[in-house]
């Protein structure tokens, strides 16, 4: 069932380019996935009985850090 999961959440920033053009795509993705990391981390914090703002915040720092990883490396790579 994990592998269905991973699937799911691994297409979420991908769907809306099957389903719009380039640029609305991209305001699409980013908007649902940050939508869904706010929700992750109001998640990260109930669960882990922290205040829910700095986990918010601290979730979509490590997603942009590893989007800018992210980019980096393929810079590098190209």
């Amino acid at each position: 069932m994990d592998v269905f999961t991973d699937l799911f959440a691994a297409a979420v920033p991908v769907i809306p380019f099957a389903l719009f053009t380039l640029a609305t795509a991209r305001i699409v993705s980013l908007s649902v996935t940050l939508v869904l990391l706010v929700f992750l981390g109001i998640g990260r914090g109930i669960i882990g009985h922290r205040r829910i703002l700095p986990m918010i915040a601290e979730t979509i720092g490590i997603a942009a850090a590893a989007a800018i990883a992210g980019l980096a490396v393929g810079k590098f790579i190209a």
